[in-house]
């Protein structure tokens, strides 16, 4: 086949070299890049390999096509207002500054003191806006200079990257490949590509991410199908995974006037898009490590490796000009230069000896994670707006699922970098990241045959019958599966104005079915008002428990529950809200959980029998319902949202139908807290039951406390989502 693979510059033909190598020893390769000039030599194996050529020209917009640019570059800049993206506040600032640029031809740029945020929008108004451009960009014609361009080349398939770029100059390639009947495919070079520059205006047959994390940004922020998007893991840190260190670290402290015997911490530099004034913050943090009470800090050696695309702006900083120490007021402090962008053995060399790893941020973290060093950062806005202010930070640090280590202050960060060089990190979270955010087909396995074979079958195959729809991508661990789908297809008859979403949890692609606000606004992102329910089911719950989720909503955090039980244990998810209920079942069927998830639709009370039960709102997905054991009485007053339900205890559950007792029980039950405890003081005191998270409302704080100190569980955590009186939320440990 011949392969014609668009790229923005050669430059980033490293990040998948060995990819195409491997594909060029059975098929034709033409590198096709947009940007020329950066004069980057390609690897050996490439530039000497026959099926491989570069082509020396691109093609550009017709002059009535500019107008295109325009409307796309607006799209991207709008799109940093919505909800998901509003803190990414430096991607929108580098949005609008391309705007501007737009539309004055270049003849602006955007002030330093300029706002950059219209107004957040709401998740529905993000809707309406994508659904806008989404049918401009229908209107949109190929442009016959594209079109010209693959005619000419005649590929077989279109492989591109990135893709995603300000202006969506890449999306003319694939909407002109669509009209012309080519297979398009984006390959994803790096971990923020889904998130620092607008969107895919035009969607690919099929894309090539590194982990689910990925996958997830490409289906909620992209509107990919997810049966497209294929998850094989990051080909450009193969040769880092079989680098070995090549100097001692007493050679390699020495050549830079370091003390090998001391603690070394290695500082990477980040781009500049992150910060234009690195040296001045690390100036500062490396008088606050000298000036420290810590002598194991005070007495550290430090090696900068400053940001490839920096050099020259360190350069303008005497004490940090040359290698090795270069000024008397920072003793043991080194100064090493890169070569290139490249991972090479001078940054594995570095990482190797060091002990500790700091940086604002930089890719370098996750290979300072895969040679198995800790790494810490500080947030700090003053120096680096586009550090907090790029979406993509978030992913790597602790608090959301990563390794590193991210203080707010200078004194926690200290802190946290002397217990880092006392030995004191977590070690198997640090690889289990790696694992999952690199190689997430396991750390020993390679990825760029993995993705060579990926590229390869998916291209036979939409060659091979060019009029049948793109085969569906490989089926991930805990991805949703053709029976799934189908049922899903079932529910969306059934449902109508449903549509299906992804859930924002990185663990598992999960879906529900949405279409009420409170589905959309509260239920499709649990970590945003519940971020410590997600993290104590994510901590707690694996195969063979048994989880009780009561109050269940539309079943989120069920659907999370049953991902962490692998193919072993039950949860339980109790929700008597009659069009809630039915949507819960409708999102177990959606994720394939039916053998796992059993769905009650009872409410549970300190006593059985006919009781009311008072609804906020009949809309699904709604919450602070009213219910109280109160006995139904047909013939007393009765609200227009008042209902009778047969309600019965959690003890009878267990004990009359056959409900296997909890190991595990979130409790969300609006204020009926003490009518579920005291109907299950049995199920409550069993010693299988390990842990509690309740959700618990002052008016009967004090007795759920009472029951459940006295059921053998101890209030471990304390969280609250709000400031004023009001619920709050307990784990109990036994």
């Amino acid at each position: 086949m011949r392969i014609l693979f668009v790229l923005k510059g050669l430059a980033l033909v490293r990040h998948f070299d060995e990819v195409l190598t491997r594909l060029a020893d059975d098929h034709q390769i033409v590198l096709a890049p947009t940007k020329f000039g950066d004069d980057h030599a390609l690897p050996e194996a490439l530039s000497k390999h026959p099926n491989c050529s570069v082509l020396t020209a691109s093609p550009k917009r017709s002059e009535g096509s500019l107008a295109v640019g325009t409307l796309r570059s607006a799209r991207d800049y709008l799109r940093y207002h919505e909800p998901t993206l509003a803190g990414a506040s430096a991607n929108r600032r580098r949005a609008l500054s391309h705007l501007v640029h737009v539309v004055s031809r270049g003849a602006r740029t955007l002030p330093d003191d300029l706002p950059d945020s219209l107004v957040p929008l709401s998740a529905q108004e993000g809707r309406v806006l994508r659904k806008t451009f989404g049918h401009l960009e229908s209107l949109i014609p190929a442009d016959p200079q594209f079109e010209q361009f693959l005619t000419d080349q005649n590929p077989d398939v279109l492989l591109i990257t990135p893709l995603v770029s300000f202006g969506g100059l890449h999306s003319d390639f694939v909407k002109a490949a669509r009209r012309l009947g080519i297979p398009t495919a984006c390959l994803v070079f790096s971990w923020d590509n889904l998130t620092n520059k607008g969107v895919m205006h035009e969607p690919p047959d099929r894309t090539f991410v590194w982990n689910d994390t990925q996958r997830k940004e490409a289906v909620d922020l992209h509107g990919l199908e997810p049966s497209t998007v294929v998850t094989t893991g990051a080909p450009r840190f193969d040769p880092f995974f079989r680098q070995t260190v090549s100097t001692t670290r007493e050679a390699f402290c020495t050549g830079l006037g370091l003390d090998p015997g001391r603690p070394l911490v290695a500082y990477l530099g980040s781009s500049p898009i992150v910060s234009a004034q690195e040296p001045v913050f690390v100036t500062r943090w490396v008088e606050a490590i000298r000036g420290s009470t810590n002598p194991v800090l005070r007495k550290a050696q430090i090696v900068i490796r400053p940001h490839p695309r920096m050099k020259a702006i360190w350069q303008d900083y005497p004490a940090f000009a040359k290698k090795g120490p270069s000024d008397v007021r920072y003793p043991g402090v080194a100064v090493t230069v890169p070569k290139s962008v490249d991972g090479d053995a001078g940054l594995f060399n570095t990482l190797s000896h060091a002990d500790a790893v700091v940086g604002l941020n930089t890719t370098a973290e996750l290979e300072a994670g895969i040679v198995g060093k800790p790494v810490y950062s500080i947030r700090v806005p003053e120096f680096a707006s586009g550090q907090s202010g790029s979406h993509h930070f978030h992913y790597l640090l602790r608090e959301h699922g990563g390794f590193v280590e991210c203080a707010d202050t200078l004194e926690q960060h200290l802190a946290q970098l002397a217990a880092g060089l006392s030995g004191d990190f977590d070690a198997d979270r640090l690889e289990a990241f790696i694992q999952r955010f690199v190689r997430p087909h396991g750390l020993d396995t390679p990825v760029a045959p993995l993705m060579a074979e990926a590229i390869a079958e998916w291209a036979r195959q939409a060659v091979s019958d060019p009029g049948k729809p793109p085969p569906a991508a490989p089926q991930a661990p805990g991805q949703v599966t053709s029976e799934a789908k189908l049922v899903a297809d079932v529910g969306h008859e059934a449902t109508a104005g449903a549509s299906k979403a992804q859930v924002v949890y990185d663990k598992a692609p999960l879906f529900i079915l949405a279409d009420t606000h409170a589905e959309r606004e509260w239920r499709l992102d649990p970590g945003r008002k519940e971020p410590w329910t997600v993290a104590w089911l994510d901590e707690n719950v694996g195969p063979g428990d048994v989880v009780y989720d009561i109050g269940a909503n539309v079943g989120v955090f069920s659907l999370i529950a049953a991902a962490n039980l692998g193919k072993k244990g039950t949860v339980v998810a109790f929700e008597p809200g009659f069009a809630t209920f039915a949507r819960l079942c409708e999102n177990i069927r959606l994720n394939n959980f039916t053998r796992a998830i059993i769905p009650v639709p009872l409410p549970l009370s300190n006593q059985s029998g006919l009781q009311r039960f008072r609804y906020k709102s009949m809309e699904s997905g709604q919450s602070r319902h009213r219910f109280s054991a109160q006995a139904w009485n047909p013939e007393g007053k009765i609200k227009a949202t008042d209902q009778p339900m047969l309600a019965m205890s959690l003890d009878q559950a267990v004990r009359d139908f056959g409900v296997p007792p909890p190991t595990l029980i979130k409790l969300d039950v609006d204020g009926a807290e003490t009518l579920v405890l005291r109907g299950g003081s049995e199920t409550v005191r069993h010693p299988a039951l390990r842990g509690v998270i309740a959700e618990i409302d002052p008016e009967c704080e004090e007795a759920v406390l009472s029951i459940l100190s006295q059921s053998g569980l101890t209030l471990v955590a304390h969280h609250k989502r709000k400031k004023k009186p009001g619920p709050w939320y307990g784990i109990f440990r036994r």
